[in-house]
C-alpha cells in the first residue's frame, strides 16, 4: 500500500472516529507523520497504544544509530512520558527510561537527552 493511500485511509478513519482502524493502518506503516497523526487522535481513547507507538518510533530511530536524529527520538519519548504521566504511571515511565539508559549507555550524545526526560 502506498503512503498516499495510507494517508487518505487514515484521514477518513479519523474523520469518522474509527480510531482502531486508523491504528491498524499506522501499525503497518513506516511513515512517522502518519503515526504522529494517529497518536494525536488516539491519545484520549487508546493511551496504551500511544505509549507503545511512541516508544517503537523512538527505539527505531535510536537503533539506526544516527545521532543527528536523536532529537526526533526524544520528541517521541516526550509524548510517551506525557501519556504515562496522564495515566498516573510515573513509575512505569521511570522503569522504561532506566531500561533505555542501561541499553544505550554507549551512545554518549543520547544519554544526556534521555536523562533530561526524568
Amino acid at each position: 500500500m502506498g503512503r498516499c493511500h495510507e494517508d487518505g485511509q487514515v484521514a477518513v478513519f479519523l474523520h469518522e472516529g474509527l480510531i482502531d482502524d486508523a491504528i491498524a493502518v499506522a501499525d503497518a506503516s513506516t511513515g512517522q507523520r502518519l503515526v504522529e497523526q494517529v497518536v494525536a487522535a488516539a491519545l484520549a481513547s487508546r493511551p496504551d497504544w500511544v505509549i507503545q507507538a511512541c516508544q517503537r518510533q523512538a527505539e527505531y530511530i535510536i537503533n539506526k544509530g544516527q545521532s543527528k536524529y536523536y532529537g526526533r527520538a526524544v520528541n517521541w519519548l516526550e509524548k510517551a512520558r506525557t501519556t504515562y504521566r496522564a495515566l498516573g504511571r510515573e513509575e512505569q515511565w521511570q522503569t522504561y527510561l532506566n531500561e533505555l539508559l542501561s541499553l544505550y549507555w554507549r551512545k554518549t550524545s543520547l544519554v544526556p537527552m534521555l536523562k533530561a526526560l526524568s
